[in-house]
């Protein structure tokens, strides 16, 4: 292809330069989002940490917490519609990962960190049936004031205080309906990924199996068959790819391992704890 020197060849080749500028600028747009929300999550368990310790009191967790999840899920929403436009431009819904994690399954682990940590016992959030708080329609109240920070279709909010005073002139937030659906929308994306990956590592077992390999960017006006999977007579290549491809779906398969070890430990803690409030014994119970 490069050795081929032609006119045609050169306008594929900066073809393909503009789709990787193209994807590198999508790229650190999610990860400075994704910095963004690392800092609310770290400050949300900071303050998990400290509520614990007596430091801080119920209602000043509260308050805080809320505003906290306000712009955690704004965030949130942002970064699930990043990456699904992100891989808009890829010939496979491919991870988007960080630090070696599929991004969404962080997101995942950080509902269940908030679910079950000490912030619980005052605010039983669901977050890990509703990641993006879509049950919540009153967290926007906790939101800036600033009209500019507004999602379209929302009117302009107030500081939160306590004790709330509210005055005739004051305008409570409202939720669009629109917004209303991206939120569930995304949701739905989130706690399809798992699925989603799975099958998308089957596919491509299946593919490499036939003799093909996938681009990552998806480039039909380059190589019409990218998506389909090009044909390739190298066997030191299908060795390396083959190799490659065993790996990952071992990696998978031993999370997915883990991640059912980890249910059923859960489940047997919670057997122990109802036996225990009944006075029967762990191995009582699991007779009767």
């Amino acid at each position: 292809f490069i050795a081929q020197q032609s006119e045609r060849n050169l306008e594929c080749l900066l073809s393909i330069v503009d789709a990787l500028h193209e994807h590198k600028n999508h790229t650190l747009k999610l990860l400075k989002c994704i910095f963004e929300r690392e800092q609310v999550v770290n400050v949300i368990k900071v303050m998990a940490s400290d509520y614990a310790k007596g430091k801080l009191s119920t209602l000043e967790v509260q308050t805080k917490v809320l505003q906290l999840l306000y712009s955690l899920q704004r965030i949130t929403l942002r970064i699930v519609e990043a990456i699904q436009q992100w891989r808009s431009r890829l010939t496979r819904p491919y991870a988007f990962e960080w630090r070696g994690i599929n991004y969404i399954f962080k997101i995942i682990k950080d509902c269940q960190f908030i679910d079950t940590c000490d912030l619980n016992a005052i605010l039983p959030l669901q977050l890990s049936t509703y990641p993006l708080c879509s049950n919540l329609s009153s967290l926007s109240l906790f939101g800036p004031q600033s009209i500019g920070s507004q999602e379209p279709g929302q009117r302009q909010g107030i500081a939160i205080t306590y004790p709330m005073k509210v005055n005739k002139k004051t305008m409570i937030p409202q939720v669009s309906q629109e917004f209303q659906q991206r939120l569930q929308r995304a949701e739905v994306a989130i706690y399809s990924e798992h699925n989603l990956q799975t099958n998308l590592m089957k596919e491509l077992v299946a593919i490499n199996s036939a003799g093909g390999f996938l681009t990552i960017l998806d480039v039909k006006h380059v190589v019409p068959s990218c998506s389909e999977g090009i044909r390739l007579n190298n066997k030191v290549w299908d060795k390396r790819l083959q190799q490659a491809l065993n790996l990952s779906c071992k990696k998978l398969q031993s999370k997915v391992h883990s991640q059912n070890m980890a249910a059923a430990d859960e489940s047997g803690l919670d057997d122990a704890d109802e036996a225990a409030s009944r006075g029967q014994s762990p191995e009582a119970a699991a007779t009767s």
